[in-house]
């Protein structure tokens, strides 16, 4: 399958999908997608908002939207994108240097250069083998990698996700290349707890719960008042600028072996739902 082409077919149209979606309807969402990857940039404003369009495309496919409601969410949504930034064709080789890709981390100026390297990548050795390669296998580069898949709301990974499920190596290009092109706000976070519970040596003992976890957030005076209202939705903002050292000691108290998984997602789900479902 063509890491550069964007080729969803009838017998994967999600993995929790309504039945008889139409040929049709698959073939639109595919000249959308594809037109979306060749142009438009992953952030349409100069604030990193996102351009969720491939979300939209197929999210709506699953759930069987028609053409003329696809075609009229991609009318609407690509009114205000913009394109992609210029290829530097001599960035796309220099990319195979750590050294070089470090400094390309973070500015949304390479989309196109990394998109292009990570269609090359895929194409030569599959997308399993480069998410190991560049993402997971624990190298300076993968760890700066992997934490901005967690970035901006967890938008790089929820596109990684939908590259995976429907199986497009050209999706699963972009969303490396978005993550490459994100800051590192939570790099901080997801490396300072695993930093602070090496420290307390906690990585082998009892996970606490969750939401013991959370209720040593409430009861901590300084992480408790680290926020306000007027502090905006920003990752970075008050709680981790303010408060930093308490809140990675909480978190340095959350880890999962890899034998606990399902039980760990539960829990995780639950803990959600009664965080926003309940009020003193």
């Amino acid at each position: 399958m063509s890491a550069s082409v964007i080729s969803i077919s009838p017998e994967n149209v999600g993995t929790f999908a309504v039945s008889n979606i139409l040929s049709s309807t698959i073939a639109t969402v595919n000249q959308i997608l594809q037109e979306n990857h060749d142009r438009y940039h992953p952030f349409f404003n100069d604030k990193g908002f996102h351009n969720h369009i491939t979300h939209y495309m197929l999210a709506s496919l699953s759930l069987g939207a028609t053409s003329p409601q696809i075609s009229a969410a991609w009318t609407q949504e690509k009114a205000f994108q913009r394109p992609q930034p210029r290829l530097v064709e001599e960035n796309v080789s220099k990319l195979a240097d750590g050294e070089f890709f470090r400094s390309c981390l973070g500015n949304e100026d390479h989309y196109r250069d990394f998109l292009i390297f990570f269609q090359l990548e895929i194409k030569k050795k599959g997308y399993g083998e480069v998410l190991n390669e560049y993402v997971f296998s624990r190298t300076e580069n993968a760890e700066l990698t992997f934490t901005r898949l967690f970035a901006s709301f967890l938008h790089p990974l929820i596109h990684l996700g939908y590259g995976i499920e429907f199986d497009q190596p050209a999706i699963v290009a972009e969303a490396l290349a978005q993550t490459a092109v994100h800051h590192n706000e939570v790099g901080v976070v997801m490396l300072g707890s695993e930093a602070a519970a090496a420290a307390a040596d906690q990585t082998d003992g009892p996970c606490r719960s969750m939401i013991s976890l959370l209720n040593q957030v409430r009861d901590n005076d300084r992480v408790r008042h680290a926020s306000c209202w007027g502090d905006g939705s920003w990752i970075d903002d008050m709680p981790l600028t303010a408060a930093p050292d308490e809140l990675l000691k909480i978190a340095g108290q959350w880890h999962v072996d890899p034998s606990q998984l399902g039980e760990k997602t539960a829990e995780m789900i639950n803990v959600n739902a009664f965080f926003c479902g309940v009020q003193d």
